[in-house]
């Protein structure tokens, strides 16, 4: 069953067109399970969820590269957060600064509010 959602997920993903609100939900509950199962998607692929996402998938892929817990994952949150807009980009600052902490480092904002990866020094 779960080969099945991935292929599903993947031949999505794969089609140029944005995803509809229905097709959205399904992929983000597809997304879930995946995660759920010990699956969970690999960096390329949230990427690419999240930029074709509309609602639901953007907010599941972003949680996940959360809970990848890895220096890629940040730089990827820092860099969608360079395009964002509105309430997604918020959302990507709170990610980045939670998964920075996560990780021992932080978050700054430089005066045209891109944000960078600061590493902590040991005390």
């Amino acid at each position: 069953m779960l080969t099945v959602l991935a292929r599903e997920f993947d031949e999505r993903l794969a089609k140029p067109a944005a995803l509809d609100f229905l097709t959205d939900h399904a992929m983000a509950n597809a997304l879930s399970a995946l995660a759920d199962e010990g699956r969970p998607c690999s960096l390329a692929i949230l990427k690419q969820s999240f930029l074709r996402s509309t609602a639901n998938l953007a907010n599941r892929a972003r949680g996940q590269m959360v809970a990848a817990a890895s220096a890629e994952a940040l730089d990827l949150i820092l860099e969608l957060h360079e395009n964002a807009v509105g309430r997604v980009k918020m959302d990507l600052a709170a990610s980045a600064e939670q998964l920075a902490q996560r990780l021992g480092q932080r978050v700054d904002r430089e005066s045209n509010g891109k944000l960078y990866r600061v590493t902590r020094k040991p005390v």
